[in-house]
């Protein structure tokens, strides 16, 4: 799920807040973890601080693409292959500014204009360089990280039991395995070194002749003039930019074997032939290799820890935080002692608050921030790029046909695609495998049927719910609604004010703070009555309710009207009847907007939209059904893996509860799923079943969904494939 935006009211002039009031009762006030700074002059009503997980979310590059994520923008509005999230009215993300979300501190953009904000501000840039450097710290690999990679590569290729064995040396073999089965594990892809040159030399001496004379070399010949022909002149300075994929290889010719193997382009015509031709095993633990080996190293992730420490939390550093004494003296720690990168998360915890509580709510207001905002394009997202033409009926009822189909008539349809199709689709730049799977309607079943398996459902079904949940408006929702009401109707200083007493508003306005649907029920009353006695009256004799024609529509309702006018008997449920349906409501509007008192209707129709909000009573409700059921151990036949601190938060401040708070447990949910699950997905029978029911439903667009990820596992699928139908064959020739 991508992470989405939340929005509370400007502190401007239409929003009526009491700084100085104190806070709620049962609130337990903030610590003093940062006595040196300065006290913030927002007010201290803020949350536990939140931190994401390892190897964070790809987040939003704009905040017009975090409106887009949460729903103000439909990315497309006819595209019923895709999930459809909770959305926001869209006048609120133009008239509210964005609350604190982790989003901003990844974002690139908004970091480099924070830090250039908090130049005058003593420490504050300092503490966002730190929360960045440490942020980085811990999205670098931990050693299990690296030998659970470099594992999978030995079991895939190398072991006894591998089912995509390499050809090397026996005294090759004998060395890797000596050193991925011992107790230390497998640190550096350093092992594979020598086998990796080996495959390198039989790909270039063995299998690319026989590509250049096979007919895929000739269409990557074409596809590469074409594409150069349609590309605009560029600079020299542009060309010596350009690196090729594969820092090993430098171009020599334009179709060599070091340019093939140097260009992600020409690569996938090489890989596609080795496929066909089933001897893709070397060029696969080549490329796998070669992946690993950007993974840095032990030494290296120590060396970032230690002058991180150097830089910022040693006494007399350059950067010197001046977080608390306490923070800082637990980091003193000798010259040659190693470093453990959780020891940052104490302090990274509070910068974060630092952050949040002292430094958003100014920045969020600044010019920079407004203007950027403001002006920022917003970018589609990489797997909208083909919708098919299919409705929502048909998309249920094509559904229902793939449960009914066997999963090996589906994976033989996954294999029918061509891979030169493959080869010649469009990529994304910055895919999210995770995230496509979790919004398009076939994968989320795949991937929810995959973790049913396991026992892990509960993982996406918490997701989905959170989806849920956040799609209610929630309290601050509310309160923007009811102070737009009060400034635009109520208010003294109002151009639309209705008819209503000097404590009616006060009553009001005392209610702004925590509003409730029935706030406004007195002062409707009292708009009722002066429609009823002036303007109902009137419009009954006008010639715009002539237009109506309501003689022709229901006499006996006409007759009603006109007795109960000459009468002067004109009640409450006449003026219901105009009220209640929309052709008349139109007409009688039309007839209010001529003699100028059209502001009594809309503060009425404005109400009634007030009035269907979800209250915060049902949203209370709805975040106590999720933890009940997903966070907290003693009610949840399922708990979620969530760490000691993120599970106490959600367990003891339902009370105070926004449309952020589950934010971090989604993180959470989702990195678990990215790191273990998904992998594993991928390299199940379930991922061919998937794109065998993409296919059932339009190829080209399972052409388009197979990219980077997904490719790569449907490759590795379909040359399993092809080796046990050839295992077969060859057994079938036997027997026979």
């Amino acid at each position: 799920m991508e992470k989405e935006t939340v929005y509370r009211v400007k502190p401007d002039a239409d929003a009526v807040v009491d700084d100085t009031a104190p806070p709620p009762e049962g609130v337990v006030p903030k610590k003093d973890f940062y006595a040196p700074l300065t006290p913030s002059v927002f007010g201290n009503a803020s949350r536990s601080p939140r931190l994401p997980p390892l190897g964070g979310e790809k987040l939003p590059q704009s905040a017009n693409d975090t409106r887009k994520s949460a729903g103000t923008v439909p990315i497309h509005p006819v595209d019923h292959t895709k999930h459809r999230r909770g959305s926001r009215h869209a006048n609120l993300a133009n008239d509210m500014t964005m609350a604190f979300t982790m989003d901003v501190l990844f974002n690139p953009v908004t970091i480099k204009l924070m830090v250039a904000y908090c130049h005058s501000i003593p420490f504050a840039s300092d503490r966002l360089l730190f929360w960045a450097d440490v942020q980085h710290l811990r999205t670098l690999p931990s050693a299990q990280y690296t030998d659970r990679m470099l594992q999978k590569i030995y079991h895939k290729f190398v072991s006894a039991s591998a089912p995509t064995p390499i050809c090397v040396p026996t005294n090759v073999l004998r060395e890797i395995q000596k050193t991925c089965e011992s107790s230390a594990g497998i640190q550096s892809a350093g092992v594979f070194a020598e086998a990796q040159a080996l495959c390198l030399r039989d790909l270039k001496k063995d299998v690319f002749p026989r590509f250049r004379k096979h007919k895929l070399f000739q269409s990557m010949q074409a596809a590469c003039e074409t594409q150069a022909s349609e590309k605009k002149p560029r600079s020299r300075f542009a060309l010596l930019r350009e690196t090729p994929s594969l820092p090993l290889f430098q171009y020599d010719s334009t179709y060599s074997f070091e340019a093939v193997m140097g260009d992600k382009w020409k690569l996938r015509y090489f890989k596609s032939y080795c496929i066909e031709n089933m001897s893709s095993e070397n060029l696969l633990f080549f490329l796998e290799v070669d992946e690993c080996k950007r993974l840095p190293n032990q030494s290296f992730v120590q060396a970032t820890a230690r002058k991180i420490y150097d830089t910022y939390l040693k006494p007399g550093a350059k950067r010197y935080l001046n977080l608390s004494l306490r923070l800082h003296n637990e980091f003193a720690i000798p010259d040659d002692a190693a470093f453990e990168p959780s020891a940052f998360f104490d302090a990274q915890y509070l910068v974060l608050e630092y952050i949040r509580v002292e430094l958003w709510p100014r920045f969020s207001i600044s010019e920079p921030y407004i203007k950027y905002c403001q002006t920022e394009a917003v970018s589609p997202q990489p797997w909208d790029e083909y919708h098919p033409e299919i409705s929502a009926e048909r998309m249920e009822t094509l559904m229902a046909e793939l449960d009914a189909m066997s999963p090996s008539v589906l994976i033989q349809r996954a294999l029918s695609i061509p891979v030169e199709a493959i080869a010649n689709a469009p990529k994304p730049l910055a895919p999210n495998t995770l995230m496509l799977l979790l919004h398009d309607k076939l994968g989320h079943r795949a991937f929810k049927q995959f973790l049913s398996v396991k026992g892990n459902a509960h993982y996406v079904a918490f997701i989905d719910e959170v989806d849920e949940y956040e799609g209610l408006p929630g309290i601050e929702f509310m309160q923007h609604t009811a102070k737009k009401l009060y400034k635009k109707y109520l208010s003294e200083s109002s151009k639309l004010q209705v008819d209503t007493s000097t404590k009616m508003r006060q009553e009001i306005e005392a209610k702004l703070s925590s509003p409730t649907i029935d706030m406004f029920k007195a002062v409707v009353a009292r708009v009722k009555q002066g429609l009823l006695r002036d303007a109902l009256r009137r419009y009954l004799k006008s010639s715009i309710y002539l237009e109506l024609n309501l003689q022709a529509l229901n006499p006996e309702l006409a007759k009603e009207l006109d007795e109960a006018v000459a009468q002067g008997k004109l009640e409450i449920p006449h003026l219901e009847i105009f009220l209640s349906d929309a052709t008349f409501l139109a007409n009688f509007k039309s007839y209010c907007k001529s003699q100028h008192c059209i502001e009594n209707l809309l503060f009425w129709e404005e109400v009634e939209e007030f009035r269907r909000l979800p209250s915060n009573q049902i949203v209370l409700r709805c975040a106590k059904k999720i933890v009940e059921k997903y966070v907290n151990i003693e009610t949840s036949k399922t708990p979620l893996d969530l760490p000691v601190h993120m599970h106490e938060f959600l367990t003891d401040n339902l009370e105070h509860v926004d449309r952020a708070y589950f934010h971090d447990a989604v993180a959470e949910v989702m990195d678990a799923l990215r790191s273990i699950e998904l992998p594993d997905f991928l390299d199940s029978p379930l991922f061919m079943v998937l794109v065998g029911s993409w296919v059932t439903m339009d190829q080209v667009y399972a052409v388009h969904h197979l990219h980077n990820d997904l490719e790569s596992a449907y490759f590795r699928h379909r040359f399993h494939y092809i080796c046990e139908a050839k295992k077969e064959k060859n057994r079938d020739d036997a027997l026979g």
